[in-house]
């Protein structure tokens, strides 16, 4: 459970702002609504509930991903495989889905996000990623139904589910909150060719001395040039 104690929040919708000073506390004031990741960093929209800067805010990644978030998201992958019937269409029955997540055929998709949909009681979650198409060597694009995470959902691995999503959004709670690796960023090099002009403070003076020499120069001709 996680709870804003600090009013700085980004504007809504803004690119590149954190939200920061998050407490773990038993009432709920924020929620994970979808998140992707994109190079190794995980970008991701949190809801306000309640407080200061109520609504959705778009966050791009601050670091790169640790493992924790890597393989919550890689739990995804078995269900993606099951929806697309990739097991159905082998003859292959599964009596327990965990057991699959290491399967030849579960290996072939890779889920890149997950978005949830509906409030507290009703929530349901749209998975997005790609699979491996051997005809092409290649990947596609590939997203899911939204399945209902509750016992009404036609989903048969749906309480399965239900607890890859609850995992995956508290590890991109934890990655809100720091759990990354910071990424220093590269200073430009400097080009050995590039010819660097001198200055110094006595290059500075001199140029002075010409500028005033310059204006005391154009102040003669111009009083000079008035009479004839």
């Amino acid at each position: 459970m996680a709870k804003i104690i600090k009013n700085e929040l980004p504007k809504k919708g803004g690119k590149g702002n954190k939200l920061k000073d998050i407490l773990l506390k038993d009432e709920r004031s924020l929620t994970i609504k979808e998140a992707t990741i994109v190079d190794g960093f995980c970008n991701y929209t949190v809801e306000i509930i309640k407080g200061t800067g109520i609504g959705d805010h778009n966050i791009k990644g601050a670091g790169l991903i640790k493992d924790d978030l890597a393989d919550a998201f890689a739990d995804f992958n078995v269900h993606l495989a099951v929806i697309d019937e990739v097991f159905k269409h082998a003859n292959i029955e599964i009596k327990d889905i965990d057991k699959m997540i290491s399967h030849e055929l579960t290996s072939l998709y890779r889920v890149t996000s997950f978005k949830i949909k509906g409030g507290k009681d009703n929530e349901s979650i749209i998975l997005k990623g790609i699979k491996h198409v051997s005809s092409s060597g290649g990947f596609m694009e590939i997203v899911a139904p939204k399945i209902a995470l509750d016992n009404l959902s036609s989903y048969h691995w749906y309480n399965e589910l239900k607890a890859a999503s609850d995992t995956a959004r508290r590890e991109v709670e934890l990655y809100m909150n720091g759990k990354f690796t910071p990424v220093k960023e590269e200073e430009p090099e400097e080009d050995a060719n590039q010819q660097k002009l001198p200055f110094d403070a006595s290059s500075a003076a001199g140029g002075k001395e010409l500028d005033d020499e310059f204006k005391d120069a154009k102040v003669h001709n111009i009083k000079s040039g008035g009479k004839k």
